[in-house]
């Protein structure tokens, strides 16, 4: 029986080894976000100065490509003060470790004229401001609802 040359065994490990991490890799990257998700928001933040309140709905859009969207629509208290709020806030995100995810916000429109204090609306509801980053938690739920969290408790479970 005629022997194979070494160089044909190590060609053979390679291309094993390649192909095995390329499938585990596959495997585990986790899934783009593509989806859209509806739920209503009750926020409070009772700082002693000036309690922030909002209670409205929040549409979230996820598209595979890095974009998406939050509208927001409801009442805003701020000084014992209400105004009805209609924003967008267009946003992207990029993947960091299995369902943890990086969120910028791109820019936010505002759809009704607001006599209120400068993106103090965007900070306390939406999280974070125009340029600005959060890291969230997005986990997919049975029953088609998502929970979509920071690291100390859920933000928003939305339903599809």
């Amino acid at each position: 029986m005629k022997r194979l040359p070494c160089w044909f065994y190590i060609s053979v490990c390679t291309t094993t080894v390649i192909l095995s991490g390329s499938l585990i890799w596959l495997h585990s990257r986790p899934a783009p976000l593509d989806f859209s998700c509806h739920g209503n928001l009750i926020y409070h933040d009772t700082v002693d100065s000036a309690p922030v309140r909002f209670d409205g709905e929040i549409v979230a859009n996820f598209l595979p490509g890095g974009s998406g969207s939050l509208s927001i629509s409801g009442n805003y208290v701020y000084q014992n003060q209400q105004w009805p709020v209609s924003h967008q806030a267009l946003i992207s995100w990029r993947t960091l470790h299995n369902n943890l995810y990086d969120v910028w916000v791109t820019s936010v429109t505002s759809y009704n004229h607001e006599n209120r204090q400068d993106r103090l609306f965007e900070h306390t509801v939406i999280g974070a401001t125009v340029g600005e980053h959060q890291q969230l938690r997005i986990n997919r739920l049975p029953g088609g609802a998502v929970n979509i969290s920071n690291f100390y408790s859920p933000v928003l479970v939305c339903t599809e």
